[in-house]
């Protein structure tokens, strides 16, 4: 596990609904990136493959929901950027903003904050990118995965709220 964090303010998660268009290979991108205070990871602007990424990062944040892990990456499909999530208690996490062209780690490139807000914050951000998708008419194998992977963490976090 690793040492709590000198600085812990609030991660979020940033997907804005306005920045989201259809590309020419019939794939949803958009603007997707966390922000920590100032930190803006990977930048405010970074544009990838949301519906993908979201996946992705739902499927890897499952086992931590579920208590079988202790860490997960989120990877980027654009670029050097992964997001290492590290359970430092089972209701606890840090994220990790690396870039892998980059030697060195600083302190304050991690966040920590509590696992139901990093998941709640990835469902919602899932459910705009839906919303959007269906919008425009959008509808594919990775849009069909995203749902029901989104589906699923919702299966699993409504039966970790019933057992508290």
């Amino acid at each position: 596990m690793l040492p709590e964090p000198a600085n812990t303010a609030e991660v979020e998660l940033i997907v804005p609904r306005e920045a989201l268009r259809l590309s020419a290979d019939q794939a949803l991108r958009g603007t997707i990136f966390f922000r920590k205070g100032s930190i803006e990871f990977p930048t405010n602007d970074w544009d990838d493959f949301v519906v993908v990424l979201l996946e992705w990062w739902l499927r890897a944040l499952m086992p931590i929901v579920r208590g079988e892990e202790a860490s997960a990456e989120f990877l980027f499909m654009e670029g050097p950027y992964q997001v290492n999530v590290e359970a430092i208690s089972p209701t606890m996490i840090v994220l990790q903003f690396f870039d892998r062209s980059k030697p060195e780690f600083l302190e304050s490139d991690q966040g920590e904050q509590t696992l139901s807000d990093l998941t709640h914050r990835l469902c919602d951000a899932s459910d705009v990118v839906i919303d959007r998708a269906k919008g425009i008419g959008l509808q594919n194998r990775d849009l069909d995965r995203l749902q029901t992977t989104l589906a699923e963490m919702r299966v699993q976090t409504n039966r970790q709220n019933s057992e508290l």
